[in-house]
């Protein structure tokens, strides 16, 4: 059985891949990465009920590559 350390770093690795790969293909932004979305997910597995489920679909969309972010400089 792998130790919680490296079946993190797989999943790490894992989602990295399809960070990359969704940017390729022009489905997701190219400035979001895969540590943004680790603390994204991080929220909704840490912290339940803080923010309610019904911001997850508003989120995702966020990273469309569709959506651009219009950032305050």
């Amino acid at each position: 059985m792998p130790s919680r350390c490296c079946a993190r770093q797989a999943l790490i690795q894992r989602l990295d891949e399809l960070v990359r790969q969704a940017q390729v293909d022009g489905a997701m932004r190219s400035d979001v990465g895969t540590g943004d979305l680790m603390e994204l997910l991080n929220v909704f597995a840490c912290h339940p009920g803080v923010i309610p489920e019904r911001f997850l679909p508003f989120m995702l969309d966020g990273l469309d590559r569709r959506w651009p972010c219009r950032r305050s400089r």
